[in-house]
């Protein structure tokens, strides 16, 4: 049901969708395909589940006849897994939709989950009308303006029935965490291919700089009809799945909103050959793929000095490339390693060439000092883009 502080808007909308209905064409609703699963509505029972709404109808009607209405979606699980890599390197909304749970990636989630309007008689319940339709939610974080987006997409795929007439209407809003309200006029629903489209347009709470928190967004929606008493539904929607929003991402004061569980996927450019082979060699002896990001200067500052001791001069034209990254936890001192080792061929002396089956400890190799800077700025620029903050996970894919 619709939250109480809508209730005056659902009535305010129900009685000027009926100024609008007395507009609509006269025209007979479209029957429903023939399906094995869409018998006529005579041999069609209203289910248990709306028992609640028709026995409401019926209190309401007090002992007169009329028409009710129940509205069902099929329920949407959310995402559980508790940290899955994002393809590629910053993580979209996701383009293929989950039917009944959320598809989610670095930077949106969407999902799908069938919906059926009845219309029946009061007391009787019997059926005399049927809306089928699927509702598409999508919550997109990653717009430019890192503002969250909130879509809703309804579509009719099948109908029968006393139908004519029917419109639907919608409200959406931040739950808590962002700010943003949405709400419009009924448009027609009682056509099959008929289509609704709803926006919540947010803003994130966490503005200072520094700010972290979790947030959430709301829409649902309703159908109402003139010929109905009460003439408007019970409203049904979704949640998106919790997102966090912040202002913490280090060389980027501008909030934005990302789903913090879905990894992003760092993918060293091979423009950077050597910088490249170096993680590739380190991840083929077993060294940790998924990182955790440390922006404590301290910290980053002894990672770099113990795997790349200062007192060791690098030959003409080259640097010392440490991997796991100074930037994160799994760093050579912060991953509290008891060993470095090298590769043959980085012209390291103060460690021990890396063995087959040897995984531990973290890796040091000297290669081109341009490369070496390439591909520590492009590791910067991987975080600002996927949002990477203190403590965030990634995985390293090469």
């Amino acid at each position: 049901m619709p939250h109480s502080h809508v209730r005056r808007r659902l009535l305010a909308l129900a009685t000027a969708a009926m100024c609008v209905v007395a507009l609509l064409p006269g025209q007979s609703a479209v029957a429903a395909p023939a399906d094995p699963a869409a018998l006529p509505l005579s041999q069609r029972a209203l289910p248990e589940s709306c028992a609640p709404r028709l026995a409401e109808a019926s209190r309401e009607a007090a002992g007169k006849g009329g028409t009710g209405t129940c509205v069902e979606m099929g329920k949407l699980n959310r995402a559980t897994a508790p940290a899955d890599a994002a393809s590629g390197g910053a993580g979209t909304t996701a383009v293929t939709c989950g039917n009944g749970a959320w598809a989610m990636a670095r930077f949106g989630a969407c999902a799908t989950a069938p919906v059926r309007l009845y219309v029946y008689l009061v007391p009787s319940g019997a059926l005399v009308g049927i809306i089928d339709m699927t509702a598409t939610f999508m919550a997109d974080l990653g717009s430019i303006d890192g503002r969250p987006r909130y879509n809703v997409t309804v579509r009719a795929t099948a109908l029968a029935g006393q139908v004519l007439g029917t419109l639907i209407t919608h409200e959406g809003y931040c739950e808590y965490g962002c700010n943003g309200f949405t709400g419009g006029s009924a448009y027609r629903f009682d056509y099959v291919g008929a289509q609704a489209n709803f926006l919540l347009n947010a803003a994130p709470g966490a503005t200072a700089p520094g700010a972290v928190h979790t947030a959430q967004m709301m829409l649902y929606f309703w159908f109402v009809n003139a010929a109905w008493s009460p003439p408007a539904s019970n409203a049904v929607g979704a949640s998106s799945p919790q997102f966090r929003c912040d202002n913490a991402v280090p060389g980027l004061n501008q909030p934005g909103c990302v789903y913090p569980s879905i990894r992003p996927v760092y993918t060293p450019s091979p423009a950077n050959n050597s910088y490249r082979q170096h993680i590739q060699m380190a991840l083929a002896h077993n060294l940790p793929r998924t990182l955790t990001r440390t922006t404590d200067s301290f910290n980053q500052t002894q990672n770099h000095n113990r795997a790349c001791p200062g007192m060791h001069t690098a030959p003409a034209g080259y640097s010392c490339d440490e991997y796991p990254f100074q930037s994160t936890l799994q760093g050579a001192f912060t991953g509290g390693h008891a060993y470095g080792r090298t590769f043959s061929g980085c012209q390291i002396s103060w460690v021990d060439i890396r063995q087959p089956g040897d995984s531990g400890g973290w890796n040091v190799c000297y290669i081109p000092a341009f490369e070496n800077s390439s591909g520590g700025n492009e590791l910067n620029r991987f975080y600002v883009n996927n949002r990477v903050i203190n403590n965030d996970s990634f995985d390293v894919v090469v």
